[in-house]
């Protein structure tokens, strides 16, 4: 079945929506329910700093946003990690600007004390030398998340103009030698993507195996050269796009916090949550930054995330249960 949908991803995804949830969309909740169950997993985000050495033209962080920049000290840090603790949240991502400024000994140092509390940890904070990341898996960090965004390196060189592609992907498999699982993808709806270009994102994912697909649309940060040309990412075809993954790779995690159409909840939007995990989406998002920074780490507009007791009740109203 895989190497069938492979070879016909131009007419899977041309399909009508309806269509598509009926057939494709059916097959990948069944998939997701042989590998889980009913079973959600839930991760803290706790972001260590908003600055960014890039000038991405589609992230609210980029080098020449005027945002208010922050950095979290170490003591803010246990904070945060205490917090997921208190609620039984043993998932955490570590996120960040690429900021080359943040004393990687503290990212170490926050990593080694989740990791003694039983967390499973994600970093996903940039580009790192190859001993730093050593240094993070040994410290007890075992996921490493970094999206390519597009694998059309025309578009990527556009909408990333102070990034190099092929440092990134040597990252990525620097990571993997390390010992990390994967967390990667593109982005759906930037501009000028084809739907060609989201096919050969598809495939090259895959070249690595994800242990996640941080898979979302594009969605518009005010005040970037972007949003000023380019609307939001096609809803529909992002929910497609899920269920070909689940299908493809049945044991991933796949993004579950997603916007709706028209929607200014952004990830929060109880519609668009329940219409990822229809899709064969597994994995929810909860904010463990300090609320008095949260709305600075702005990457898209309308970034805001579901709280712990709102996504109970998602999970519940959709029947499910936590991993």
């Amino acid at each position: 079945m895989k190497n069938t949908i492979l070879d016909n991803l131009s007419d899977i995804l041309r399909l009508d929506y309806a269509e598509f949830s009926q057939t494709y969309g059916q097959k990948a909740r069944e998939a997701r329910t042989r590998v889980y169950g009913r079973g959600l997993f839930l991760t803290g985000i706790l972001a260590l700093s908003n600055y960014c050495v890039n000038d991405c033209l589609y992230c609210g962080l980029r080098s020449e946003s005027g945002v208010n920049r922050f950095r979290l000290d170490l003591a803010q840090l246990k904070t945060g990690v205490d917090y997921l603790e208190s609620i039984d949240v043993k998932r955490i991502l570590l996120i960040s600007g690429e900021d080359a400024g943040y004393n990687s000994g503290d990212i170490t140092k926050i990593i080694s004390y989740a990791a003694g509390k039983g967390f499973y940890i994600t970093i996903g904070a940039g580009i790192f030398e190859d001993d730093k990341m050593k240094e993070f898996y040994h410290a007890g960090a075992r996921e490493f998340c970094l999206k390519f965004e597009s694998s059309n390196r025309k578009l990527f060189r556009k909408i990333k103009p102070s990034s190099d592609f092929d440092e990134r992907i040597k990252c990525l498999n620097t990571a993997s030698s390390v010992g990390f699982t994967i967390a990667t993808g593109g982005i759906i709806g930037l501009g000028g993507q084809s739907l060609e270009d989201v096919i050969n994102d598809i495939r090259y994912t895959l070249t690595f195996n994800p242990s996640w697909i941080p898979i979302v649309p594009y969605i518009p940060a005010p005040g970037t050269p972007m949003a000023e040309t380019t609307k939001m990412g096609d809803i529909e075809l992002t929910l497609k796009v899920i269920s070909i993954f689940r299908l493809l790779i049945e044991d991933t995690k796949i993004t579950a916090g997603q916007p709706a159409a028209g929607s200014k909840l952004g990830f929060a939007d109880p519609a668009g949550n329940a219409a990822a995990l229809e899709a064969g989406a597994n994995i929810f998002f909860i904010d463990a930054t300090p609320a008095a920074v949260q709305k600075d780490f702005s990457i898209v507009g309308g970034r805001a995330l579901a709280g712990y007791e709102n996504i109970l009740e998602i999970i519940k109203d959709n029947k499910m249960t936590r991993l």
